[in-house]
């Protein structure tokens, strides 16, 4: 399911309706951006996204992340155990001090699966890193 409404590009060959333009702007804040609102990012974070297994299909627009199988395993208030094989993604990227670029994504992300994904609770969460070996500030093609 698409979103509802077309945008207009200004590029005759190429009309992006709006679950694309989430997603590019999703993808331009993990990968693209070296400073927001003329900060300069410097402060390493991970993004981590759960999602059932049977909906990691919406997530494959993400261009550079690792993904993990994992087991849900929760109880309901009958103590009946149920268990669901879910994806884990994670996602390195920048951000500055305040957490501004963290505050983007997680509406962003809240944007795409009440328009997409139709999760009741979509788990992202955005965590400082202490270190890493990447070099984010490089950006992800090197330079």
């Amino acid at each position: 399911m698409a979103f509802p409404i077309k945008v207009d590009t200004g590029f005759p060959e190429k009309k992006w309706d709006a679950q694309e333009i989430v997603q590019d702007r999703i993808n331009n804040l993990l990968y693209n951006a070296k400073k927001d609102d003329g900060i300069t990012l410097t402060e390493p974070k991970l993004l981590t996204i759960l999602i059932r297994k049977d909906k990691e299909h919406h997530f494959k627009f993400l261009k550079d992340e690792t993904e993990f199988g994992v087991q849900g395993v929760w109880h309901d208030k009958s103590h009946k155990i149920f268990k669901e094989d879910n994806a884990e993604i994670q996602i390195q990227y920048l951000d500055n001090r305040e957490g501004s670029v963290s505050k983007k994504l997680l509406d962003l992300f809240r944007q795409y699966n009440k328009n997409l994904v139709g999760e009741d609770v979509l788990y992202v969460t955005a965590t400082p890193l202490d270190a890493t070996s990447l070099n984010l500030e490089a950006g992800r093609d090197g330079k």
